[in-house]
C-alpha cells in the first residue's frame, strides 16, 4: 500500500507538517514454491515423454527453489526494509513530521525522504532480474556439480524369461 500523506498548514509559530497516515506505505512481499513430488511427473510440457522425479531429484529442486527464495528475501532486506524503517518514522500523526514552508512543500520534502517508487521500483526490477528463468540464481545453480540434471540415470534392471511354459 503506497503512503498516504497528509499535512496541516503552517501557522505564524510553526512551519507546515507533513506526515505519512497511518496503515499506508506498507509493503508486503511473497515468494513461495509448492515443490515437485517424487514419481511420475506426467507428460513433460515442452514434449520429450514423461517425466520421473527420484526422491534425491525433489529434494534438490525444493533446494533450487529456496536459493530464489533466499535471493528475493537479500533483495528485500536491501530495499524494501530501509524503506520501511523510512516510513515507519513518519507514520502517523503523533510520530515524527516533515517541515515545509506550506503543506506541498511539507509534502514534497517528505516524499523525497522516503523515496517511495524507487525504492520499490528497484526491488522489483532487481527481482525479476535475478530470479527470472535462467537468470543469475538459475545459471549459478545448474553449474553446481549436485544439480538435480547431473543425478544421472539408474540401472534399469530387466528381468526376462528364457523360458516361459503355459502349463494350463
Amino acid at each position: 500500500t503506497a503512503p498516504v500523506y497528509e499535512s496541516k498548514p503552517a501557522t505564524a509559530k510553526k512551519p507546515a507538517k507533513a506526515w505519512i497516515k497511518s496503515g499506508t506505505g506498507k509493503v508486503a512481499v511473497v515468494r513461495s514454491f509448492i515443490g515437485v513430488p517424487s514419481g511420475n511427473n506426467g507428460v513433460y510440457k515442452h514434449g520429450g515423454g514423461a517425466t520421473w522425479i527420484t526422491g534425491k531429484a525433489a529434494s534438490r529442486i525444493d533446494k533450487h527453489e529456496k536459493e530464489h527464495i533466499k535471493t528475493t528475501k537479500a533483495l528485500h532486506d536491501a530495499h524494501i526494509k530501509p524503506l520501511e524503517k523510512r516510513v515507519s518514522t513518519y507514520r502517523g500523526m503523533t510520530g515524527n513530521n516533515k517541515d515545509g514552508a506550506d503543506e506541498a512543500a511539507a509534502i514534497a520534502a517528505l516524499q523525497t525522504e522516503i523515496n517511495w517508487n524507487t525504492a520499490v521500483n528497484d526491488f522489483a526490477t532487481n527481482d525479476t532480474a535475478q530470479n527470472t528463468p535462467m537468470g543469475p540464481v538459475d545459471t549459478i545453480d545448474l553449474a553446481k556439480p549436485d544439480f538435480y540434471f547431473d543425478f544421472g540415470a539408474r540401472d534399469v534392471k530387466k528381468v526376462t524369461y528364457d523360458h516361459f511354459v503355459d502349463t494350463q
